[in-house]
């Protein structure tokens, strides 16, 4: 299967942070021809193992999207929603909603807000506030609402169907981090045959987008003697953006972090990557 194909598989798939079943399911039947050892931890990391020697490298990828649950349905069928992290409130409304219910049946809605004509002046200048947000799915009623299966705590997210652009370029939703997955997913493959100096685990994990709650229990699981995350990053070349805050550009291939809020990437790591 060809890395677009994989990519595409991932991105359709459902996996707000908690709720990875559907995306670990896939991941699982796409590499465990290509590794000796498949398990998932209590967490719901999805661990897989290439055995070599005894030095162990650390491959992480987070399975998880940033998503939304249902907080309250209302005696008028309309639905009220949080986040499930971090969100632009700008970009939300009017978008069309994937709901996962608690028999695995998905439904399907529209994000509401009140129209623009009937707001004041200075509303119209902020961003609506997620609260104040809404999903339609057609019920009339709560009543219909529970017959549809949804419930209080049912996840959702975007409904961004992947599609192919001219160029070569795709879009869809959860790149971050499918993307990364994937190409753990080819690496696997591509070490298919081949003796490896070290034992290489990849960890596929949950969480990230609620504070790398997967990864860290796998990093203390793995023990690895180096860990490296495959992440997406965020591609500045365009339309506003000066030249100087474009330290990454689409189509350029892949970037290496030197440093972070958090990190300050060892020099040897760095020459080693480059």
């Amino acid at each position: 299967m060809e890395s677009i194909d994989v990519l595409r598989e991932l991105s359709d798939a459902f996996g707000v942070s908690g709720f990875e079943d559907e995306v670990r399911e896939k991941i699982a039947s796409l590499i465990e021809d290509s590794v000796d050892e498949l398990s998932v931890d209590p967490l719901g990391n999805l661990i897989a193992v290439r055995r070599g020697g005894e030095r162990v490298v650390m491959i992480d990828a987070h399975m998880d999207e940033v998503g939304f649950i249902v907080k309250w349905i209302d005696e008028k069928g309309y639905l009220r929603f949080a986040p499930i992290g971090g969100w632009d409130e700008r970009i939300i409304p009017g978008h069309r909603v994937e709901i996962l219910t608690r028999s695995g049946d998905k439904r399907y809605g529209v994000i509401g807000t009140a129209p623009p004509h009937i707001l004041t002046e200075e509303e119209r200048k902020r961003p609506i506030p997620i609260e104040r947000m809404f999903i339609d799915v057609g019920a009339a009623s709560k009543q219909e609402i529970t017959e549809l299966g949804i419930r209080i705590g049912d996840p959702l997210t975007i409904h961004y169907p992947f599609m192919d652009l001219p160029g070569g370029y795709v879009t869809g939703k959860a790149f971050d981090d499918r993307a990364g997955c994937t190409v753990a997913i080819q690496v696997a493959r591509r070490l298919v045959g081949l003796d490896l100096p070290y034992t290489l685990a990849f960890a596929f994990t949950f969480g990230e987008e609620v504070g790398l709650r997967g990864a860290r229990t796998a990093a203390f699981s793995i023990e690895p003697d180096l860990a490296l995350a495959l992440e997406g990053t965020i591609g500045a070349d365009m339309p506003g953006v000066p030249e100087e805050s474009q330290p990454v550009r689409l189509g350029r291939g892949p970037a290496i972090s030197v440093a972070d809020r958090s990190i300050i990437v060892s020099r040897r790591v760095i020459e080693g990557l480059e």
